[in-house]
């Protein structure tokens, strides 16, 4: 036989120690590959396939001055939540492509936990609702809510 094709104890040793480090490798780099999926896909900490608690807050404007008034208000407390609040997943207003006046708030939490004892105190919000509240007061909003619990089938 050539010398290239012996596989004695050195060689036959080695070529384990090489095939057993060529799996550990794999298996590394997969469990790297995992975290670093794990770390993309996670907002504060959650999972984005945990099932987390909605609400949805539909407003109705009268006019436009009254969402001009609304809009920086809620870019402030929208800025807040973002910096501030490890529960809340998403935080964002929508306009309606039919009726401008029409706007949706979708706001994603880890829990409704994180709702209740969290968003609702903070400085951000508690600055944040007078604004909405005096324009309800006047009639220039409608404001309607309602809250969803996701059940785990497909994707956000």
């Amino acid at each position: 036989r050539p010398p290239s094709s012996r596989s004695g104890p050195f060689l036959g040793s080695l070529k384990g120690r090489m095939s057993a480090a060529k799996g550990i490798g794999c298996f590394a780099l997969g469990f790297l590959a995992h975290a670093l999926f794990a770390l993309l896909f996670k907002r504060n900490g959650h999972r984005l396939n945990e099932k987390a608690w909605l609400l949805v807050v539909r407003l109705e404007f009268v006019d436009q001055a009254s969402i001009e008034t609304f809009l920086p208000a809620f870019k402030k407390v929208a800025a807040g939540v973002e910096r501030h609040e490890k529960g809340t997943l998403a935080y964002e207003i929508s306009r309606s492509d039919k009726n401008p006046l029409h706007c949706n708030i979708f706001e994603r939490y880890a829990s409704k936990d994180a709702f209740v004892d969290e968003h609702r105190k903070t400085t951000h919000f508690q600055q944040f609702r007078p604004t909405l509240q005096a324009l309800q007061d006047a009639g220039k909003v409608k404001v309607a809510g309602e809250s969803w619990q996701e059940m785990g089938i497909g994707f956000m």
